[in-house]
């Protein structure tokens, strides 16, 4: 489990390091520029650059700037020639900047250092090619598009040939939310300091950041701790593969009902494709027993496909008594594929939604997508009745994509797009439930402001049926979690076994995305193929857990 941090969060924790271990502000900009200088190294070995092939390094007025300076320095006494190009009001240089480019300068006067110091304008008149092609001109904290000499030199700097390195994070890309509101530097690889900012992981900025390569420059931060403190801001991380193999351990003693009943309304009878997509990808994940309730005319297309599916079907109406069968027997309940948002659709899920309230299910795991949000979404009794739910200890996670959130949540699509985590964050605690907002870099949030960001996953999954694959995903992955935990720093009942559950689920599909695109590329990619390579995915993760001996 990996850390992500904001801006505050990052510039806090520098200051606490600072404090608590007597680090001066030199010191983590030496670390940094040592970082920086590894990955040039690395670079040039590897595509055999001598070092007469010269380097350039441009840099802002602030501290981003002072660790370009601090590189250059680094690089020229290893014997590199390197070119610094000075972008930025100098009259608001940061202390550290001035001091940077004066020990920089003295060294030049002492020593035979291939060095040449220039502005903007003095460097682009010189014609000089460059191997590398460092950014160190503005780093976090911008978060407004880019304007004069700023903005010409990074549009300039992205014309140039060769190897594109970012120092924290490219110029122009907010580090909290990844947006990019004007132009950015278009980054090769990422050398990014201390702990991964949000803004690398999401939007324009991934794209823009290239391969992020983190070094905590000498400085151990805290690993996140669930059970650990209330927080005001969002507590950001992200999984790794150990995470996920590490949840997945099986008990070998268990039998179907230990890995998770899972009853699930989907499909209608025009949408069969939507519940046998759900349907395979929970059992091929590890589900041990599905009841499945659906129109009359789907039986046959699912016995053929997954005859181990038990059926519950409805024909023009549905018996309340149904809700019983399907409810009562299962730990985990799914809502939404298919299921379109007609009349039947509707008192599918009031029904359901009605017979939790009445019998108290508090135990169960309500798991809502596609169709079941957009009638959440228009209709205020089922709104009304999913909050009763969550208020009396449901543990509910939405899965909605952008427009259905912005659906959902009454915002402008536009402003979800902007800032994701804060709107996902704002959902979850107003209404209780964890929320799934799939997008490139889909955001999980709990009511508690944890959030969890997706790092895996591809473009080739931008396709229909791919959102019913991770529903089945998901309600595995529920079945096999644990029971409830409670957070006794805030007195909330958070189940966050489960929604350490759905963080996995998101994992193992773009693992499971990541191996099909790998196998047949992205254009040719289809929810099937997810299906049939999660089971060879689910098995290398389970036998990785397995040869861990790891226990959930």
């Amino acid at each position: 489990m990996e850390q992500i941090v904001t801006t505050d969060e990052m510039r806090r924790m520098e200051q606490e390091i600072m404090q608590q271990a007597q680090i001066g502000t030199e010191v983590l900009m030496e670390r940094a520029a040592s970082a920086a200088a590894r990955v040039i190294r690395k670079y040039s070995r590897r595509h055999c650059i001598p070092k007469h092939a010269r380097i350039l390094i441009v840099c802002g007025m602030g501290n981003n700037g002072a660790d370009g300076l601090a590189l250059a320095r680094i690089l020229a006494e290893d014997g590199y020639a390197v070119t610094v190009c000075l972008v930025g009001n100098r009259q608001k240089r940061s202390e550290m900047n001035v001091r940077q480019e004066q020990t920089l300068r003295f060294l030049l006067a002492s020593y035979a250092l291939d060095v040449t110091i220039g502005t903007l304008t003095d460097t682009k008149e010189n014609g000089c090619e460059y191997a590398v092609i460092v950014d160190a001109i503005l780093g976090i904290g911008i978060n407004r598009p880019l304007s004069g000499e700023i903005a010409q030199a990074v549009e300039w700097m992205n014309r140039l040939c060769g190897f594109h390195l970012a120092l924290d994070i490219p110029t122009g890309v907010d580090a909290d939310t990844g947006n990019l509101p004007g132009s950015g530097f278009l980054a090769d690889v990422t050398v990014t300091f201390g702990a991964k900012k949000a803004g690398l992981l999401l939007g324009d900025g991934k794209r823009h950041a290239g391969k992020i390569r983190k070094d905590t420059c000498g400085i151990v931060y805290p690993k996140p701790d669930f059970p650990v403190g209330k927080r005001e801001n969002p507590f950001l991380f992200c999984l790794g593969k150990k995470d996920v193999t590490r949840f997945l351990k099986r008990d070998p003693q268990g039998n179907k009902g230990s890995f998770g009943k899972i009853g699930m309304i989907a499909g209608n009878e025009d949408m069969a494709g939507a519940a046998l997509l759900s349907v395979g990808a929970a059992f091929s994940c590890g589900a041990g027993y599905i009841r499945l309730l659906t129109h009359e005319k789907n039986r046959t297309p699912v016995m053929q496909k997954w005859p181990e599916t038990v059926l519950l079907l409805y024909r023009e109406d549905v018996d309340h008594q149904v809700f019983g069968q399907l409810a009562g027997r299962s730990d985990v309940l799914v809502a939404g594929p298919g299921i379109g948002t007609g009349n039947m659709a509707y008192r599918l899920l009031a029904g359901l939604f009605s017979y939790l309230l009445e019998n108290g299910c508090t135990d169960k795991k309500l798991l809502l997508d596609a169709d079941a949000l957009n009638l959440l979404a228009e209709h205020e009794q089922l709104q009304q009745q999913f909050d009763r739910l969550t208020a009396a200890g449901v543990f509910c996670v939405i899965t909605p994509h952008l427009l259905e959130f912005s659906r959902l949540s009454k915002k402008a699509l536009v402003d979800v797009k902007q800032d994701k985590i804060r709107c996902a964050v704002s959902f979850a605690k107003q209404h209780g439930c964890t929320v799934v907002l799939k997008d490139a870099q889909t955001v999980i949030a709990h009511p508690s402001g944890r959030v969890c960001i997706g790092i895996r996953g591809n473009d080739g999954m931008a396709v229909a049926g791919s959102g019913d694959v991770l529903t089945g995903i998901l309600a595995a992955c529920l079945g096999h979690a644990g029971d409830a935990r409670t957070d006794t720093e805030n007195g909330d009942k958070q189940d966050l076994q489960s929604f350490l559950a759905v963080c996995c689920g998101v994992f193992v599909q773009g693992f499971c995305g990541d191996a099909v695109k790998k196998k047949c590329g992205a254009h040719s990619m289809l929810p099937q193929d997810q299906i049939l390579s999660l089971r060879k995915c689910m098995k290398k993760l389970g036998k990785e857990a397995e040869e861990k001996n790891e226990t959930v």
